[in-house]
């Protein structure tokens, strides 16, 4: 059987870093091209000349993207190593903007096999104990990731992984 990838270029309605194209390919086991289109529009997208269209949906949540994040920055070997500065700052924004009520955090707390505890053990590693690494990874990105200063790391993720902690050692 043959299938064909088609490419759907998606505006994120905000972004924190240089993209906001949100990229994805569908295969459509009869190789018909405009499936990812179809289903866009019926979901209230419109077409333009680009194929660039507007919708709302759902995608990963903060938690899961969080969640993510730890577990590839250190996992970066070879011609991807350069991408842990925008993992570091990922985390950081999503962490910053968005766990300010422990909602990622509690989230996490939830997660089955453990997540939590590892998430947070992770998130203290990165930035606390390697706050410094860390650091010099984020000054190897753009001017917004060197501007984030080793103390703002430890506070975002010492404020995280406490939250997480407490949530977990109770049981949500």
């Amino acid at each position: 059987m043959q299938s064909l990838a088609v490419a759907v270029m998606l505006r994120l309605a905000s972004a924190h870093h240089v993209t906001e194209d949100l990229d994805t390919v569908a295969w459509t086991p009869d190789g018909t091209s405009d499936a990812p289109i179809r289903i866009l529009m019926q979901r209230g997208a419109t077409r333009s000349h680009n194929v660039a269209a507007r919708a709302t949906t759902q995608v990963a949540g903060c938690a899961a993207l969080v969640a993510m994040k730890l577990g590839a920055v250190q996992q970066r070997r070879g011609t991807s190593l350069h991408k842990r500065s925008s993992d570091v700052y990922d985390i950081y924004r999503l962490l910053a903007e968005h766990d300010r009520d422990g909602q990622v955090a509690t989230e996490l707390a939830s997660a089955p096999d453990g997540l939590g505890p590892w998430c947070a053990r992770k998130a203290r590693e990165i930035f606390d104990v390697d706050a410094e690494q860390t650091k010099r990874w984020l000054n190897n990105g753009s001017p917004d990731m060197a501007s984030i200063a080793t103390e703002q790391l430890r506070t975002v993720g010492t404020l995280f992984s406490e939250s997480l902690d407490h949530q977990t050692d109770r049981g949500f």
